[in-house]
């Protein structure tokens, strides 16, 4: 973000995108971990059982780890909008939010290079129970 001046509403934007990201995890994180654990400790029984434990989480948990994330993001949207974009505090939660957003890109990436091969599988199938 060095030497470029961007508005208010571009550094305010990056508390917005984290707002709606973080939505669907408020809504979904300690049901899906509940129901996950389970399933990952059958397929990973190396894992030590102290690392389940931390897995464990409330909702009141998540909601106080997603408050305080809060803060922070809203923290370095402000200092970025006070500062034209070049607070290095902002710069760095949008370059750790970029990241986090490449990771969700390359795990939809993964699974889309996927669909094909299931859906032929499943298109064959379909034909093979289908036979008279």
């Amino acid at each position: 973000m060095a030497g470029k001046v961007v508005s208010g509403a571009v550094t305010w934007g990056l508390f917005a995108a984290w707002a709606v990201h973080d939505a669907e995890e408020l809504a979904t994180m300690a049901r899906w971990t509940a129901t996950a654990r389970p399933r990952l400790q059958e397929r990973f029984p190396q894992v030590p059982d102290a690392v389940w434990r931390r897995m464990d989480l409330s909702q009141r948990e998540v909601n106080t780890a997603i408050g305080l994330m809060a803060g922070v993001v809203a923290a370095a949207s402000a200092a970025g909008a006070r500062t034209g974009g070049r607070s290095p505090f902002f710069g760095t939660v949008l370059f750790g939010f970029g990241l986090h957003g490449a990771v969700h890109l390359a795990q939809s990436a993964a699974g889309l290079a996927l669909f094909p091969v299931v859906a032929a599988g499943v298109q064959g199938l379909a034909r093979l129970l289908n036979r008279r």
